[in-house]
């Protein structure tokens, strides 16, 4: 975690040191990478179920479930 060559994103943004709880948290992004699509696939069903519920609009639904996520990328 303390590899000096890494780029950090938030270099020349800040004076001091992000927090070491935040940097350590940020840490997960491996695990990130291999929960996004099962967290897209639980929002799309969340969707299906509020247009059910009559929470949201059937076209509402369908415009949200158009959408591609298939560009998204996290990158380290």
């Amino acid at each position: 975690m303390n590899n000096k060559n890494t780029k950090k994103p938030w270099v020349g943004r800040f004076k001091d040191d992000l927090n070491l709880v935040v940097q350590e948290f940020s840490q997960s992004l491996h695990l990130d990478r291999r929960l996004a699509s099962y967290d897209i696939q639980g929002s799309r069903a969340h969707v299906r179920m509020l247009a059910t519920r009559e929470i949201i609009s059937e076209q509402d639904k369908d415009s949200i479930l158009a959408v591609s996520y298939t560009h998204l990328t996290l990158t380290t």
